[in-house]
């Protein structure tokens, strides 16, 4: 279309984009959208409440922006309130992109853009909001408004509350997005139990433009290296990230159902972390400040031609680091890579199972503090687990679930968040807690979780003063804690 078709006085153009918002969004806005964004765009405007689950990278923040500027413009005056999980969420995500589609539009359209605030005056504005207070989301009523949550399955249900309390009068669109990682929530009802009252949009990888005439993962996964790098649009998901994650995560692993396909992970009720505690264990740990203290690492050792030994480093509650080996005889790979860390080094914790002893023996001769661990030995709680390894699993669960564990986002996040979603547990006999073997898992074709079990690993014993020491001295700690007899000890 060319300039001279579009109306030159704001009524007109106003009037002009409300007849198809799409348009004004390519033509005016200058946004490249792809046909599942232009359905997004036609939903908000046509319907009350719109909710969008989408994998990774389908360009979901992207339309949301121009969705805020169309409204604006489009629509005023009018009200538009933004929010996300964080305030990182709101002011560089979300409005960072409202940020660049303002600056491409003609300079002559009005409005003062001010970092997470587009205003025109008194009572025509679009603003971003943390989620800290719900009751900034109270009171906030007009003729029209847009309220847009990103990230949505990520806020609180008292957001959720005042939002709805906003809806109570006047026409107000809300549209929430998000990727589906919680079989549970407000975000989930829209798509299952309150579905009447949504316009529901689900995006997958596969709808992208970059997988156009691609019918299944089978296929992807057959194409040469040279065809997975043709991306039409390498700004969206990519050809090449879809089956890198299929051969590290699994197909029918919750994680990829959620960043892949879009979908809910309905992970079985035995599952033993479920999805929301794990991606919220990605941040940094926002209370405490920078990690400190002692420093512990888990390592998972895998034997000549089987799967990688991995090292996992944490402080206090936070993990600072990650490594992974695929070498026959990663010794040598793993003390050079401690050594960055060495005078730190608190303790470390080894499968000590089959060739694991000795690599546990290789490192205590380097001088680390070394605790072998057996995972089939006993636990400290017999009459509530089976084995020493149902424990430390159950506990490092423990932490998930009460948000006292942080930075997976940095070190191998997404294959350890993988790892851990899949695992199962279940009872025995005597109703004692066990968790799902190596060998079980690979019967269902998930690959072994040796990523999961130095996290567990390095998870595994006590920083706890009491047990210093001056207490036990370190070989006869050392020796109880291997043993399982050290009662108290934090997994």
């Amino acid at each position: 279309m060319s300039s001279s078709q579009i109306p030159n006085d704001h009524a007109s153009l106003a009037a002009w984009g409300r007849e198809d918002p799409v348009r004004f969004i390519e033509v005016v806005l200058g946004a490249d959208l792809w046909d599942g964004q232009r359905e997004i765009v036609r939903s908000v405007f046509d319907n009350p409440r719109t909710a969008v689950k989408a994998s990774h990278a389908t360009g979901k923040t992207f339309v949301a922006a121009q969705i805020v500027l169309a409204w604006f413009y489009l629509m005023g005056p009018t009200k538009i309130l933004t929010t996300a999980p964080t305030w990182l969420g709101v002011s560089r995500l979300l409005w960072s992109e409202i940020g660049r589609g303002h600056g491409r539009m003609p300079s002559d359209m009005g409005g003062t853009l001010l970092g997470t605030e587009l205003r025109a005056s008194r009572d025509w504005w679009a603003i971003g909001l943390s989620t800290d207070e719900g009751v900034r989301f109270q009171g906030h009523h007009a003729e029209r408004m847009l309220v847009v949550i990103d990230e949505a399955p990520g806020v609180r249900p008292d957001i959720w509350e005042a939002v709805e309390g906003i809806r109570a009068s006047g026409d107000v669109r809300l549209l929430v997005i998000g990727n589906p990682v919680q079989p549970g929530g407000p975000f989930f009802d829209a798509f299952t139990k309150d579905r009447e009252g949504w316009a529901t949009h689900t995006i997958s990888a596969f709808d992208s433009p970059n997988f156009d005439g691609i019918d299944s993962l089978e296929q992807l996964l057959a194409m040469p290296p040279e065809e997975l790098d043709k991306n039409e649009r390498p700004y969206l998901v990519t050809r090449r990230w879809v089956a890198e994650k299929a051969r590290d995560w699994g197909e029918g692993t919750p994680m990829f159902a959620s960043r892949v396909h879009g979908d809910f992970p309905m992970q079985s009720d035995r599952a033993l972390f479920s999805l929301a505690w794990l991606d919220q264990a990605r941040g940094p740990n926002t209370s405490n400040g920078n990690p400190s203290g002692p420093i512990v690492v888990g390592i998972d050792v895998a034997g000549p031609g089987q799967d990688e030994t991995v090292v996992k480093v944490r402080q206090g509650s936070t993990v600072i680091g990650s490594a992974a080996f695929s070498s026959n005889d990663a010794r040598g790979d793993v003390v050079a890579y401690l050594k960055q860390h060495r005078w730190h080094i608190s303790q470390i914790n080894v499968d000590a199972g089959g060739i694991g002893h000795y690599f546990a023996e290789h490192l205590n001769d380097q001088g680390f503090t070394v605790c072998p661990c057996n995972f089939g030995s006993a636990p400290m709680d017999g009459d509530l687990f089976k084995l020493w390894k149902d424990e430390g699993f159950w506990h490092l669960r423990e932490r998930f679930k009460e948000g006292r564990l942080h930075g997976l986002q940095e070190h191998d996040g997404d294959k350890t968040v993988a790892q851990l979603s899949s695992i199962l547990w279940d009872t025995d006999s005597s109703g004692r807690i066990r968790v799902e073997s190596k060998d079980a898992m690979r019967k269902r074709g998930v690959r072994s979780p040796d990523h999961a079990d130095a996290l567990m690993l390095a998870f595994a014993g006590s920083t706890d003063p009491k047990f210093t020491d001056a207490i036990l001295g370190t070989d006869e700690r050392v020796a109880a804690h291997g043993a399982g007899r050290l009662k108290g000890v934090e997994f």
